[in-house]
């Protein structure tokens, strides 16, 4: 989806010049708008985001706990 693609976008920008958390930023941005959306009443879209992740990061411990905190 959409947000896969800005997250790679993102990560290209950075290059390697960032900080060693730079990996972790597109999944933060990500789930910090998931819980936007959420606040807002769009939970469809934020589980849609959060699936997303959770498929792209699978098997990556430091992903999933992440992902885990975020949730509401």
């Amino acid at each position: 989806g959409p947000w896969v693609h800005l997250a790679e976008q993102q990560l290209d920008k950075l290059g390697d010049k960032a900080p060693p958390d730079r990996q972790w930023q597109p999944v933060r941005q990500a789930l910090k708008r998931a819980r936007e959306l959420h606040e807002q009443g769009r939970d469809k879209e934020a589980a849609a985001i959060v699936d997303a992740l959770t498929e792209l990061y699978r098997g990556d411990k430091q992903a999933e706990a992440l992902i885990r905190e975020s949730r509401p």
